[in-house]
């Protein structure tokens, strides 16, 4: 498998792949309708200065990818990388992608890694305790609509 930075050439393959895959629990989640709605949030992060945006591809065919980025974190007084959006297709895939994320923000001088997961990925949860990852804050959110 190989973990690159989603570019110009490679972004055709991760637009056929966010197309076609089911990501009803994403959808539902961030209130999107279809899977092209999702694609397009994904690209607007994809596409910010600060940007650390992967994929990993096997055989030629993308099997995940990570999108997040770099911030400065008033809370920490640093620059923090966070990881915003992941699909995989095993958890391999994502612990692969976690560690070149985490490489790529060292190199930009970031001092933390931060991942934001939705309550449904309870598989990447646990992925990150087994990782070195703890509960810096709870979120909690509650709809008002």
């Amino acid at each position: 498998m190989e973990i690159l930075q989603i570019n110009e050439i490679n972004i055709n393959k991760l637009d056929n792949y966010v197309l076609n895959i089911n990501l009803k629990e994403y959808l539902d989640f961030y209130k999107l309708r279809d899977n092209s709605e999702y694609l397009e949030m994904i690209k607007k992060n994809i596409m910010s200065q600060n940007s650390i945006s992967l994929v990993a591809i096997e055989n030629n065919n993308v099997v995940g990818f990570m999108i997040g980025g770099i911030f400065d974190d008033d809370e920490l007084k640093s620059k923090v990388a966070k990881v915003k959006y992941v699909t995989y297709e095993n958890s391999s895939n994502y612990e692969s992608l976690l560690n070149k994320f985490e490489q790529i923000a060292k190199l930009k001088g970031c001092e933390y890694v931060s991942v934001c997961t939705p309550e449904f990925q309870r598989e990447e949860l646990n992925l990150l305790n087994s990782n070195g990852f703890s509960n810096y804050k709870v979120e909690l959110e509650k709809e008002l609509i």
